[in-house]
């Protein structure tokens, strides 16, 4: 399976000073602004950085001791563990292989949103349950790629090139039908685009360029999902294609 190397963007971002992004968390007023974040955790008696991804923030805006929470595998999957900011960076350690894991992670926790809202809405939940099926299998099969990236660490210094694994045609648009089926595509839609928003406004507070933004993995991934959303693809007309009748 072919591999992209990240945009030179996402690069510099991986490279920005650590104090950007303990400045944006110390003011951060939302606990849950940069969760799905990939980050480095630096530990302390190991000696070595850890890729994890945020949670969420904890304690008050402007506290010395703020912390966050970042996932750590455990023999259930994932657990938690509570850090201090300033043991945090942006992560240099994105391996496609960990890039991959950090994505079907979060397609699934969507399609897990999507459910619970369909359960409270009455609306019909098939097929969510199926396509969250697959999306687990592939978050499993990526956790070990992960877990293993993190239980070896890596030495100060030591920098991966930046590597994004391959989108694939398989998401949530698989049943782009009427009904209830259609309503959760709009469901989906508009959460894709708040995540955007929020990811993308997290990471320009961390002083992150528009170029920087458009090449992190996981805007990337939002993104393209956006753009092959049937809701996309219907306003499309021929006309605007560039098709014109002869």
């Amino acid at each position: 399976m072919a591999i992209s190397t990240l945009p030179t963007g996402w690069s510099l971002l991986a490279t920005r000073s650590r104090e950007d992004l303990h400045q944006a968390l110390l003011t951060s007023t939302c606990e849950r602004a940069f969760r799905d974040v990939p980050v480095d955790w630096w530990d302390e008696p190991a000696g070595v950085w850890r890729p994890t991804s945020i949670v969420r923030v904890l304690g008050g805006v402007w506290d010395a001791g703020r912390d966050v929470e970042v996932l750590i595998p455990d023999a259930d999957g994932t657990s938690v563990r509570q850090v201090n900011i300033a043991g945090v960076r942006l992560s240099r350690l994105l391996t496609a292989g960990v890039s991959r894991y950090w994505i079907a992670r979060y397609l699934r926790l969507l399609v897990l949103r999507l459910i619970e809202q369909a359960v409270m809405t009455g609306a019909d939940l098939e097929p969510l349950p199926r396509v969250a099926t697959r999306l687990r299998h592939r978050e499993s099969l990526g956790r070990d790629v992960w877990a293993t990236a993190y239980l070896a660490g890596a030495r100060d210094g030591v920098v991966y090139a930046p590597e994004l694994a391959p989108t694939t045609e398989e998401s949530v648009w698989e049943s782009a039908h009427a009904g209830e089926v259609a309503a959760s595509i709009r469901a989906a839609v508009r959460m894709l685009a708040d995540d955007l928003l929020r990811l993308d406004h997290s990471l320009e507070e961390a002083g992150a360029t528009a170029e920087e933004r458009a090449a992190h993995p996981l805007l990337a991934q939002i993104a393209s999902m956006l753009l092959r959303s049937p809701v996309a693809a219907a306003r499309v007309s021929p006309a605007e294609s560039g098709s014109h009748p002869a």
